[in-house]
């Protein structure tokens, strides 16, 4: 097929008259949203030894990014490159000569001539080519689209999917740098005043019912009354309530600008003393995240050596949790016990540890709590 026939195969594809236009700062606001998701695989990527083109490593590499970027060439997508360099026109024209260059290799791409000739003769452009891997693996499993790909080398595909990713990804990622710095409206990720949670337990017998602590309105659960929180902590075995005190005076002693290092240090695991430092990571740490609330569910690993407590933010009062959920934002107080002369001693807080004599440094672990905010 020539480069024309392309354009006009492209064409007849049109634009979706049903779908409302956005005006330009949606479309660069979704353009610089999604490319910065992307950015994540292409550092990734770019990092990884995946040079050696017969490689699983590679092969994987080219249909991931084929995925991704498809939406950038793909007319009926808001954020297809052409509507992309006509919002920057709009909206930022000073870089125009720069936008143009991109403009430019976007449709040498669209026009490129590449034959690939299947087994039986059938011959393909570039850009059905690259429909038959889409549709007929990935996004559907078109049945003509398979049959072809069924009749030559899956390498003749790769090669085609190489060449066309790696001029298609320099001109998503040239475009996004261009603009993204002069960008004042961006999405941005909304402050939760309620968590997001995940329920996977049986909601026939259980409801919505915390009132008093609204952050955790999501959860099934209930408000816990003064007598039953009582009735709880007799409940619980001398142990558990040793790990739950150590915790609850840890973390409330953390919390005071005055805190005492005397304390703190009395309670932590004399192995990684050191690694706490003064504690100010510690104290940042609490006072950070407001009223947090300890779970009195004290869990044990199969060795009974290493003991952990869920550490819960914004608890303004008590309440119970019967069926299992799965929460993004608690933390975990690791304590461990090495012998009857320390007893239980707090070890770190952060991700659940599975053997304290191989897990990473404190500093580590704040570092890494400070990435997901």
């Amino acid at each position: 097929m020539k480069a024309g026939l392309l354009k006009k195969m492209k064409a007849r594809m049109g634009k979706n008259n049903s779908v409302k236009k956005i005006d330009e700062e949606q479309i660069l606001k979704r353009f610089e949203y999604t490319v910065q998701e992307y950015i994540r695989f292409y550092d990734f990527y770019k990092n990884q030894e995946v040079s050696e083109e017969n490689t699983e490593a590679f092969y994987v590499m080219l249909q991931t990014k084929l995925m991704i970027l498809r939406k950038y060439d793909y007319n009926r997508e808001d954020v297809y490159l052409s509507n992309v360099f006509d919002a920057i026109d709009k909206m930022y024209p000073e870089v125009g000569e720069n936008i143009n260059i991109l403009r430019e290799k976007f449709e040498k791409l669209n026009n490129y001539y590449m034959e690939v000739i299947l087994s039986d003769g059938t011959s393909l452009n570039l850009y059905k080519a690259i429909e038959d891997v889409m549709y007929g693996l990935y996004l559907h499993a078109d049945p003509d689209k398979i049959e072809r790909l069924l009749k030559t080398n899956k390498n003749v595909y790769l090669m085609a999917v190489k060449e066309y990713i790696t001029v298609l990804e320099g001109i998503v990622v040239d475009t996004y740098n261009s603009i993204v710095d002069k960008m004042k409206n961006k999405y941005s990720q909304q402050e939760e005043t309620s968590a997001s949670v995940i329920f996977m337990g049986d909601s026939m017998n259980e409801k919505h019912d915390i009132k008093n602590s609204p952050y955790w309105k999501n959860l099934y659960g209930r408000d816990l009354e003064d007598t039953e929180i009582k009735g709880i902590f007799q409940d619980m075995s001398d142990e558990d309530i040793e790990i739950y005190l150590k915790g609850s005076i840890f973390l409330q002693e953390a919390y005071k600008e005055d805190y005492s290092v005397e304390t703190l240090e009395k309670l932590v695991f004399p192995w990684v003393r050191s690694d706490w430092g003064d504690f100010s990571d510690l104290h940042n740490f609490v006072i950070e995240k407001k009223n947090i609330g300890l779970s009195s569910r004290v869990q044990y690993n199969d060795r009974h050596d290493i003991a952990y407590l869920k550490i819960f933010q914004n608890v303004e009062n008590a309440f119970a949790v019967e069926q299992p959920h799965q929460i993004p934002d608690i933390w975990i107080l690791n304590f461990v016990k090495k012998n009857e002369k320390y007893g239980w001693r707090i070890y770190g807080i952060g991700d659940k540890i599975a053997d304290y004599k191989e897990s990473g440094s404190i500093l580590d672990w704040f570092e890494h709590i400070k990435e997901d905010k």
